[in-house]
């Protein structure tokens, strides 16, 4: 995370800002989040022209309507796949994975194996490069594995896993490809929940009434006194909770309480409300038909998915929504353009961001976060923008807060045209569109001030130090040409000795779309870490094993670089998964490893987890051809434990 350096200029800055905002008065609502913006992610843009799955989930953020449940099927934006209809199992939305046709990507797999490793990716995703492999892995149409049992369905636990990751509007799309008309028995369960948590109550009940047999499972017959409910028709509801009642399956309290208050016509009461129960879709459909208020505590036990619609729906109050709707971004199941558009529409006064803004420490990380958004967004004269994103980007104590904070103000940093009169603000600019997947536009603000002929020698040293996620970032998949050092230049105009031994040629000034390999830069940068007090070695041995594991040519005099110290306080994965990964890349799986990935990564972070799973992690993906997904991982692990 990038730090301001002194509590006077972070005080001197905030006063400043808040005289801007005071004079702005009135903007702060005025802009609202365009429904055409595209959905920011770490996933590089290269790799996101190919991501057709990440796109579609995106574009329709709103809940379903009726017009909805028919058209989206022939929906422009996504692919539809059906492998001559063979096997629904087959299915999805899209054909291709980290830019390729995968349609045997589950050859040498067996359906059980599938369905166990599905089901045991964690429902919770801190890393946003797994949680981009997960939904795509589960939305890839190809040919299923060998069907070892008859009573396996692979979609099922697809469309169950997405929606316990969040991915709700997706699995709605996979159900629509798999039943235009008539919801398949085994699927009517998920496609209930998914209705429910998209906030439509009378499509769940019409797939409810559609059943020709009847719900014997808890869930299935709690629906239908839900529908019963909802249709008025008390004496039926009656006994459907007399039946629950004799089967034993009274235990969520809340469900009854609820479902009696709509008998008798009385609200409950917010101190009834109060009392922890079970976090449910249903609960929550229940406390909004009966005019209740869904209570803060839903926001710290629900799932991804049920923390989604809490942040979107009006019965609320405002910290309640605040909560659920941080967490849902920080799983993954709430875009950034989706959070942004819910800060504005809350009740968030000028006064609230003036006081957050002029005591960041003791307002709430929920709040502080949409104060940032909102005061970034208020702002439209650029040379104050950005010191305006200079300030905000400081405010986070968090760096999952802060990672928010630089894609919620993705738009406002979108409107910065790269400059050299912005040099002091180059690094943070390029780091931001890096966490943002803005590659292209981390890349115009290198090229771009990195041409300036009069570079001073700090921001030469801070482009030089960015040198490896550039690196990382764009690859060498588009060079062309005998490539050359970018840094080149920047060394020669700086006046730092030019320590590479690539001729200069008239079109070093071109741009191009990717930073070029170089031993002597790689060289500066180590030496420019170990410079540093305290030396960050972890970071020198961080980024030499993403290299390493990417096939970079990394030269034996720095990886077997003595003296570098490293902490032990690294999570490693079981050692079945471990070697499950190793067995499955080796032998060419590429669902199985990319499964089998995701179970190594698990709820955490990746800067938790040891370099050396990170090196296994990103040379497995690279070995089945998953590169994309491979430099994905190897960028967010660079970026959150050296920057």
């Amino acid at each position: 995370m990038i730090v301001l350096a002194g509590n006077f200029f972070l005080r001197l800055a905030i006063v400043f800002l808040i005289a801007i905002f005071t004079l702005t008065h009135g903007l702060l609502y005025a802009q609202t989040v365009s429904d055409s913006l595209e959905p920011v992610s770490l996933i590089p843009n290269k790799i996101l022209e190919n991501t057709d799955v990440d796109k579609a989930s995106d574009r329709n953020i709103e809940t379903l309507s009726e017009k909805d449940k028919t058209s989206d099927i022939n929906d422009d934006s996504v692919e539809i796949k059906k492998l001559g209809e063979i096997d629904s199992d087959a299915v999805g939305i899209s054909e291709r994975l980290d830019g390729q046709f995968l349609s045997n990507m589950w050859q040498g797999t067996s359906r059980d194996v599938a369905e166990r490793l599905i089901n045991n990716i964690p429902d919770r995703i801190a890393s946003e490069a797994a949680q981009s492999l997960a939904r795509r892995i589960l939305l890839v149409a190809a040919a299923p594995p060998v069907n070892d049992d008859s009573n396996k369905s692979l979609v099922l636990a697809r469309v169950k896993k997405l929606i316990a990751l969040g991915a709700v509007e997706d699995a709605e799309r996979l159900l629509r490809v798999v039943s235009a008309n008539t919801v398949p028995e085994n699927l009517i369960e998920p496609a209930l929940r998914a209705r429910l948590l998209s906030s439509n109550l009378a499509g769940a009940c019409e797939i409810a009434a559609s059943v020709k047999t009847s719900f014997t499972s808890e869930f299935g017959q709690k629906v239908n006194v839900f529908c019963y409910l909802l249709n008025m028709q008390y004496d039926e509801a009656l006994k459907g909770l007399e039946s629950l009642r004799e089967q034993n399956l009274a235990e969520d309290i809340m469900f009854f309480e609820l479902s009696n208050s709509i008998i008798s016509g009385a609200t409950p009461t917010t101190e009834k409300l109060a009392v922890p129960g079970q976090a449910t879709a249903l609960n929550m459909a229940l406390i909004r038909v009966v005019g209740g208020q869904v209570p803060r505590w839903f926001s710290e036990k629900a799932s991804p998915s049920l923390l989604a619609a809490i942040a979107a729906t009006q019965d609320a109050d405002r910290q309640t929504r605040l909560l659920a709707a941080r967490e849902a971004a920080y799983w993954g199941s709430l875009s950034p353009i989706k959070l942004a558009s819910i800060y504005s529409e809350l009740d968030i006064s000028d006064d609230d961001v003036v006081e957050v803004l002029l005591d960041p420490d003791n307002s709430s990380p929920e709040l502080r976060l949409a104060a940032i958004y909102l005061a970034t967004n208020s702002q439209e004269v650029s040379s104050r923008q950005a010191q305006i994103l200079h300030e905000m980007w400081n405010l986070p104590n968090e760096r999952k807060d802060w990672r928010l904070a630089t894609k919620l103000t993705l738009q406002q940093l979108n409107k910065l045209q790269p400059s050299v009169v912005f040099s002091w603000f180059a690094s943070e600019a390029i780091i931001a569109s890096l966490v943002s997947g803005e590659i292209k536009q981390a890349m115009d603000w290198f090229w771009t001030i990195s041409s300036n002929r009069k570079i001073s020698p700090d921001v030469s040293l801070s482009l030089t130090n960015l040198w490896p996620v550039l690196r990382m970032a764009s690859g060498d998949g588009l060079v062309s040409d005998k490539s050359r050092s970018a840094l080149q230049r920047v060394y020669r105009q700086s006046g730092i000795k030019n320590e590479t031994n690539i001729s200069v040629k008239k079109d070093d000034l071109d741009r191009k779309n990717y930073i070029a390999w170089d031993n002597k830069v790689l060289k500066k940068w180590i030496s420019l870490q170990k410079s540093h007090k305290p030396a960050r070695d972890e970071s020198i041995i961080n980024v030499l094993s993403m290299f390493d594991a990417l096939g970079e040519k990394v030269p034996d005099e720095f990886l077997l670089n003595e003296g570098l110290e490293q902490t032990s306080s690294f999570v490693l994965p079981p050692l079945n998964i471990w070697l499950e990964l190793l067995r499955a890349s080796s032998s060419g799986k590429v669902a199985e490893t990319a499964l089998y990935v995701l179970l190594a990564t698990g709820q955490k972070e990746l800067s938790e987890l040891h370099p050396i799973v990170l090196h296994t992690i990103v040379r497995a993906l690279t070995r089945v051809g998953l590169t994309n997904d491979a430099r994905l991982f190897a960028l967010e692990f660079t970026l959150a434990t050296s920057y």
